[in-house]
C-alpha cells in the first residue's frame, strides 16, 4: 500500500468525462504515488496521508454531509488538493470555513505542481512518522537528573499529542538487572590493572570496564525486552556511584540499533530523538563539545557551532550531534578534527587527536 490516497469530491452537474481528462493532467503533473480512491471513502484514514482533491465547484454540500462518516485525530488535519479548474479552489476555500467554523484543521494545497508536490511529499513522510510514533513506547528509568529542572513531561499530554505512551521504571529495577546478569570476560577486551598505579594509561583502564559496561548493556537489554520499549532515557550518572560504570556504552549501542537512548533521564531530549528518528531514521552520534572554531579538514572551511565530526561516507543517513558524552569512549573533548567511519555496524574513530585535557570514564 503506498503513503498516499487520493479522494474526491465532483459535483455532478460536470461532465464527468471532462472532469477526469483534467484530473489525470493534473495529478500527472505532480509526479508523485498514490492510490486513487475516488469518491469511495469506506477507507480514508487509513493510509498515512489522505488528500481530498475537490475538483470541481458545488462540491461544498457534499462535503458537508459525507464530514461526519471521516475519521480524524486529535490536532490532524484535512488536507483539501485544488486545481484550480472549475471552481476547485474557491470551494475549497468555503469547506476550509467551515471546518475552521466547527473547530477542526485544514489546509489547502494549491499552487504550482512543483509546490503541491514538494508539499505532499511532506506531508506524507510527517504523517507515516506521526503513525511509528502511535504505537511508541518510551521508557523513563529512574527520574529526570537532579539539575534538569524542566525536562519533566506529563505523560497524558505526550499520550494526547503524540500517541506516545511513557513509562516510567524505577533505577532500582535496572540495578537489580544488573545484579542479576553475569559478566562476561570475553565480552570485550581486559585487562587487570591495580587502581593503585597511579601510571595505568586512561585508555586501560577504560579497557578494563568494557565487561561491566556490556553488562549494563545486557540489563538494559531485559528491560527494553520486559518493557516492549522502543526507546529510554536513563538517570545515567546513578550508575557511576552505584556500579562504578557508565552506561554511554550501551546507549550507543542502542542507538545503533535503532532503538533510541538518551542520558540523564532527560524526557523531552528522548522525545525529540524519538521524533527525529520517526522522521528520518537517523544513527545518533554523542558527542562531548561543539566548537566555535571547529575547521573542516576536507573543505578547510569553517562550519560555526557543528562538531569537530565528519559524517561517515557510508552511513545512509546523517548523523544527529546530541549530548554531552561521545558513543565509545565516555566523555571525550577534543579541539581537533575528528574523522570518524563506519566498520561492522558501529561507529568508531579512523583519525583525530585529543587535547591535553582529554578526559576518559571507564
Amino acid at each position: 500500500m503506498k503513503s498516499i490516497a487520493i479522494y474526491t469530491l465532483t459535483s455532478e452537474l460536470h461532465d464527468e468525462q471532462a472532469v477526469g481528462a483534467v484530473t489525470r493532467e493534473f495529478l500527472e503533473s505532480l509526479s508523485i504515488e498514490y492510490d486513487f480512491r475516488g469518491s469511495d471513502y469506506a477507507d480514508f484514514g487509513s493510509y498515512p496521508l489522505s488528500l481530498i482533491f475537490v475538483r470541481t465547484g458545488g462540491t461544498e454540500g457534499i462535503f458537508r454531509r459525507l464530514l461526519p462518516t471521516l475519521p480524524i485525530g486529535k490536532g490532524e488535519k484535512f488536507y483539501l488538493l485544488s486545481s484550480g479548474k472549475s471552481n476547485s479552489l474557491a470551494a475549497s476555500m468555503e469547506i476550509l470555513s467551515y471546518l475552521q467554523q466547527n473547530d477542526l484543521q485544514g489546509e489547502i494545497l494549491h499552487g504550482d505542481p512543483g509546490y503541491i508536490s514538494r508539499r505532499i511529499n511532506m506531508l506524507a513522510q510527517v504523517e507515516s512518522a506521526r503513525r511509528k510514533l502511535r504505537a511508541c513506547r518510551l521508557g523513563v528509568v529512574g527520574e529526570p537528573s537532579d539539575w534538569l529542572i524542566s525536562s519533566h513531561a506529563d505523560k497524558d499530554k505526550v499520550r494526547e499529542y503524540l500517541g506516545i505512551e511513557l513509562i516510567d521504571i524505577p533505577m532500582q529495577e535496572l540495578l537489580d538487572a544488573i545484579a542479576a546478569t553475569p559478566i562476561d570476560p570475553t565480552s570485550a577486551p581486559s585487562m587487570q590493572i591495580s587502581s593503585s598505579d597511579a601510571n595505568v594509561p586512561k585508555e586501560l583502564a577504560i579497557r578494563q570496564a568494557l565487561p561491566g559496561a556490556h553488562q549494563i548493556y545486557l540489563a538494559l537489554k531485559t528491560i527494553v525486552d520486559r518493557y516492549q520499549l522502543q526507546g529510554f532515557t536513563l538517570r545515567c550518572f546513578d550508575l557511576l556511584t552505584a556500579v562504578r560504570n557508565t552506561g554511554c556504552m550501551a546507549l550507543a549501542r542502542f542507538n545503533s540499533e535503532g532503538i533510541v537512548a538518551g542520558c540523564e533521564g532527560d524526557v523531552p531530549a528522548m522525545l525529540s530523538m524519538a521524533i527525529t528518528n520517526a522522521l528520518l531514521n537517523p544513527y545518533f552520534l554523542i558527542i562531548s563539545m561543539i566548537d566555535d572554531d571547529c575547521t573542516s579538514a576536507d573543505r578547510n572551511e569553517r562550519i560555526p557551532g557543528q562538531s569537530c565530526a565528519h559524517q561517515p561516507r557510508d552511513w545512509r543517513t546523517p548523523f544527529c550531534t546530541l549530548y554531552h558524552s561521545f558513543q565509545y569512549g565516555g566523555a571525550l573533548r577534543t579541539r581537533h578534527p575528528l574523522r570518524i567511519w563506519h566498520r561492522s555496524g558501529y561507529p568508531w574513530i579512523h583519525e583525530g587527536r585529543s587535547c591535553d585535557n582529554f578526559q576518559g570514564v571507564g
